[in-house]
């Protein structure tokens, strides 16, 4: 008789390699922090002591605010797909999704993992549609970010015309939001061009060969997905108040850390100048290297701040790290919510 296959050790071997990653992430994380410090010869505490509270109250209020618009903003996109959840549900599950970014490895896709199960869960005859609209929010949210430093730029580049070129960091960072913003225009216009290719044959009969070998419930939720996002094509208004949205997201998240340096008595930075740092170090922190992007995003941008001739340099470091201190007091909100979480039910106006 043959033995069972192992999927018991296997499944523990998993969980052990998921552990491991997820503390690798945070070692490194830490790492960054302790290096980004050392490298500034930051007094951390000490600054902490001499700081202005009612401006890092600002800079929460600022962090609050982009929560709240964006738990909005989601629900703007269900609403497209027939899916009408009350806002305090969707603020919960946004701060749940908060929550879990900061704690797993893996960025912002973590917390939205979670979310699209929550979503699932609040729409179960719209699964699929429901766990799109959570990355179509993600994408809405990066070319909000986008956008803002794309803004931002002009302005800067009129004051400062040879910053690029004498401060390679920031050179470098602007290349990369660039990149990013060309990106997300061409992915906008292959998708309205989509109708204008399959009427080719060549694509037509493509589509339908591939459409004829995959498993047929693969195929169905390649189907949603595609009618999910030709929803979206027929609301533009929609897509376009989104984005609308998510900039002025990204733009607290820039005045909140403008507020922090100022409450740590930074006075050379300008506004425009705290805006792109914000928005370069930001699309870093997308990367999934550690939990949440903190240590890389702090790291970034302390370089900003450095490059950008930040005075006193004592508190390049320490703003970006307090302001990921307050951001993570949402992140403890999260956990209560999800700890005190119900089973999200459909609106039923």
């Amino acid at each position: 008789m043959e033995s069972p296959p192992p999927t018991r050790s296997r499944s523990r071997l998993a969980s052990l390699a998921r552990l491991a990653l997820r503390l690798a992430g945070i070692a490194l994380a830490i790492f960054l922090l302790y290096v980004t410090l050392r490298s500034t010869d930051a007094d951390f505490f000490g600054s902490l002591r001499t700081a202005s509270r009612p401006l890092l109250f600002l800079a929460f209020l600022c962090i609050s605010n982009s929560h709240v618009v964006g738990a909005f903003r989601w629900g703007r996109l269900l609403q497209v797909q027939g899916i009408h959840l009350p806002f305090r549900q969707l603020f919960r599950l946004t701060l749940i999704g908060v929550f879990f970014s900061a704690v797993i490895p893996g960025g912002a896709a973590s917390g939205d993992v979670i979310k699209m199960a929550y979503a699932t869960r609040a729409a179960p005859h719209k699964r699929t549609e429901a766990a799109c609209t959570v990355a179509i929010d993600r994408l809405v949210g990066l070319a909000g970010l986008f956008a803002v430093a794309v803004l931002v730029t002009p302005a800067l580049l009129w004051q400062y015309p040879d910053l690029p070129f004498q401060q390679p960091v920031i050179g470098l960072g602007l290349a990369a939001v660039w990149a990013g913003a060309l990106a997300f225009v061409c992915a906008y216009i292959a998708i309205l061009a989509r109708a204008w290719t399959m009427r080719r044959k060549i694509f037509r009969a493509a589509a339908c060969w591939i459409a004829h070998r995959l498993p047929p419930k693969i195929l169905d939720l390649i189907l949603k997905i595609i009618a999910a996002v030709d929803l979206y094509k027929s609301n533009q208004s929609v897509l376009f108040t989104t984005l609308l949205y998510s900039m002025f997201v990204h733009a607290m998240l820039g005045l909140a850390v403008f507020f922090v340096g100022r409450a740590f008595h930074e006075q050379t930075m300008t506004m425009l100048q705290y805006m792109l740092a914000t928005q370069i170090a930001n699309a870093t922190g997308v990367i999934p290297l550690t939990p949440g992007g903190v240590g890389l995003r702090e790291a970034v941008t302390a370089a900003l701040f450095t490059a950008f001739k930040a005075e006193p340099a004592s508190v390049v470091a320490t703003i970006p790290i307090v302001n990921t201190l307050i951001s993570t007091a949402w992140a403890l909100i999260g956990a209560v919510a999800w700890l005190l979480q119900t089973t999200p039910t459909p609106h039923r106006p």
